[in-house]
C-alpha cells in the first residue's frame, strides 16, 4: 500500500526551511509553472484507476485545488475524492 504524509508537519523540518518550500510550492500556481496541479490531478487520477484504488484523500490540502481539478476531471468517475 501507499505511504503517504505530509512533509510540512514533520517536526524536525526547519521553519525557514518549511516556509521556503511553502513559497515554492505556491510560486507553482503562477506563470510559467501553473499546469502543475493540473498535472499532479492527472497523476493521482491516473494512479488511483491503475491501481484499483476508489478513494483518493488530499492531506493538508489548503483550498483543496487539486481535488477540485481532479473533480473536474472525467476520469475521476467511480473515484471518491476527499
Amino acid at each position: 500500500l501507499p505511504h503517504l504524509f505530509e512533509f510540512m508537519d514533520l517536526g524536525w523540518l526547519p521553519s525557514g526551511l518549511r516556509t521556503t518550500l511553502r513559497e515554492i510550492l505556491e510560486c507553482t500556481c503562477l506563470r510559467p509553472f501553473r499546469d502543475y496541479y493540473e498535472w499532479v490531478a492527472g497523476e493521482t487520477l491516473t494512479a488511483a484507476r491503475d491501481g484499483g484504488f476508489t478513494t483518493v484523500v488530499e492531506l493538508g490540502a489548503g483550498t483543496a485545488q487539486i481535488t477540485r481539478m481532479m473533480a473536474n476531471d472525467p476520469r475521476s468517475v467511480g473515484v471518491n475524492l476527499v
